[in-house]
């Protein structure tokens, strides 16, 4: 049976929400207003406190871009990951990245982040597997099946892996937020990257490794325009 590693994205991959910064390039590139990308902001603060409403906020910032034409879309996330997400890797995740692979351990990216946006970063890191929140077609954006967030997540990986029939055997995982203890709680090797209080707080107890990467310096987006 093969080892799997699972990652989280955003804080464990990259140093930043990458889809906050999503809504800052759209609002720098003038495809969204300032109000819109406030309403992100509002969403992010939610998120922190434990409060955010999942299914409310993925109709929300899905609903900033779902109008571009699948041209204007490309574009604007091959510019946005190459110049505003590959800056934001962290060295040590690229390293872990290689030393799994070294290892012959498959790579599966697990991310609450929508799937388009899930899988040009995803791909970008080299994974070919890669679980993310999946939508509707031809919704108002609502969430298909279950959301890869909170419990959600851990039911997607456990779905994946029953899928595969027996291949894998979920090893490792690295997040840096509490909202992913149900999953960090059910893989032999729990990783907390960076981990939020509550997760610093539920690793202690539990006796999980905690890590801490960083970059040589961050350039936030902030979209102040005009």
């Amino acid at each position: 049976m093969k080892q799997l590693a699972i990652f989280d994205l955003d804080h464990t991959l990259i140093a930043v929400d990458c889809e906050l910064q999503w809504a800052c390039y759209l609002a720098q590139e003038q495809v969204i207003t300032t109000q819109c990308l406030q309403v992100m902001r509002d969403y992010f603060d939610d998120y922190g406190n434990g409060t955010l409403n999942f299914e409310q906020y993925i109709a929300y910032s899905v609903g900033l871009w779902n109008h571009l034409s699948s041209e204007a879309l490309s574009a604007y996330l091959s510019d946005f990951v190459a110049n505003h997400i590959r800056p934001k890797i962290f060295p040590q995740a690229l390293k872990q990245l290689e030393w799994h692979r070294q290892q012959g351990h498959e790579l599966l990216m697990a991310t609450a982040s929508n799937r388009v946006l899930a899988d040009a970063i995803g791909q970008s890191l080299g994974f070919t597997h890669i679980l993310a929140t999946e939508l509707v077609n031809g919704s108002d954006n609502k969430v298909a099946g279950t959301g890869c967030f909170a419990e959600g997540k851990r039911l997607r990986v456990q779905a994946w892996l029953a899928r595969q029939g027996g291949a894998y055997q979920a090893a490792y995982f690295y997040s840096d937020s509490h909202n992913d203890v149900p999953l960090l709680e059910v893989v032999r090797h729990a990783v907390c990257v960076n981990p939020d209080k509550r997760l610093r707080t539920a690793a202690t107890q539990k006796g999980w490794y905690q890590v801490n990467w960083s970059l040589p310096q961050v350039s936030v987006l902030t979209a102040q325009i005009g």
